[in-house]
């Protein structure tokens, strides 16, 4: 039986959907949304299939959303997504929650030897033989009101997310690896999807080779940038790119009229946020930071070639498990087990019996 297409822009449509929903105990969910100009993703809509119904609700229609959250984020309700991550974050903007228990059809895909990095499309070409359309991938979902078009291929984001799921689970139980999807998944939601200010300053380029005054700077320069791109709801780089504030690090400035030395600085930057832009440089000589930072750009680098001895072990178990090295450990996890950081995909899942296997390779 074909399910009712529902597109919810009323308070009253949503009520009487969220009461045929209340039997739900695994939905699929996608969302659409913008963030082109702001820090937060701005919520547009969200998709939500039973194999009763494919609603589309959408979130700018001016009503409350409590309702909605309160009972997609119910403990007895598990998600279906692909590709999960965005979606995580967009929900936990609004909802402050994420959910449960969810099954995430991009990593199920990879543990039964998809490419990690499977677009939806694909995947349920392959996998379903039903062919998503691509057209609408750029729309703007804050455009009011929406193409017909464009909802229908909303729609198609989740509507072949329980047929897809059943087709994974049945290859992953003859596999023997069920449980390896689970854990996988709870991974997902075990972490923040926000990276802290030091998950960011360590991903720049540049911060390793930084002396310690200098990058306990660019650390606090980017847990300034954070505050102000919250507060203010703008890209970070609209606050301070990467480039300048690296620049700044190196310099140092502890004050307005050092600031305004360091070459390259826009005057506007300096006039409108130099104070607090100095301040944050300042607070860098705290000890906690600069502690830190310290032990952080002190760390050595695995050589080189033990990350190769580990990726080609990984390379190894990978085929032997027919899936690709990814799956199994990426080359930021191989570092991390090289330099003692156990990654959360080796402390909570299948992979944690992996580690005295790879690191013998050495």
């Amino acid at each position: 039986m074909k399910p009712v297409e529902l597109y919810v822009d009323e308070p009253a449509t949503l009520d009487a959907y969220l009461d045929e929903l209340a039997d739900a105990r695994t939905i699929g969910v996608d969302t659409e949304f913008v963030r082109e100009k702001t820090y937060y993703p701005e919520l547009c809509l969200t998709q939500i299939a039973t194999p009763a119904t494919i609603a589309c609700i959408d979130c700018l229609a001016g009503f409350d959303l409590e309702a909605l959250f309160e009972r997609l984020l119910s403990r007895e309700t598990g998600w279906i997504l692909h590709s999960s991550r965005q979606d995580m974050e967009v929900i936990h903007q609004h909802a402050a929650s994420l959910p449960n228990y969810l099954i995430d059809t991009q990593v199920a895909a990879g543990l039964v030897g998809f490419p990690p990095q499977i677009g939806l499309q694909e995947l349920v070409s392959e996998t379903l033989g039903v062919t998503l359309k691509k057209e609408y991938t750029r729309t703007d979902w804050s455009r009011r009101p929406l193409p017909a078009a464009a909802i229908e291929y909303a729609r198609d984001d989740v509507r072949s997310l329980h047929a897809l799921w059943h087709e994974l689970a049945e290859k992953l139980e003859a596999l023997g690896r069920s449980a390896w999807v689970e854990q996988d998944c709870a991974t997902l939601t075990a972490q923040s999807p926000l990276p802290s200010a030091e998950q960011i300053w360590l991903r720049m380029r540049g911060v390793r080779g930084l002396s310690a005054e200098p990058a306990a700077a660019a650390l606090a320069l980017v847990s300034w940038r954070e505050a102000r791109a919250q507060t203010r709801n703008r890209p970070r780089r609209w606050i301070l790119s990467d480039e300048h504030l690296l620049t700044i690090a190196k310099r140092y400035p502890l004050s307005i009229d050092s600031l305004r030395r360091v070459p390259d600085l826009p005057n506007r930057l300096v006039e409108r946020q130099g104070q607090e832009i100095v301040a944050a440089v300042r607070s860098a000589e705290d000890a906690s930071i600069l502690e830190r930072a310290s032990a952080i750009v002190r760390e050595e680098p695995p050589n080189r070639r033990q990350v190769k001895l580990l990726q080609d072990a990984t390379k190894s178990i990978a085929d032997q498990l027919g899936v690709y090295a990814e799956v199994v450990a990426t080359k930021q996890e191989l570092v991390d087990l090289l330099m003692n950081r156990v990654p959360i995909r080796f402390a909570s899942t299948w992979r944690s019996n992996l580690v005295t296997e790879l690191t013998s390779a050495l």
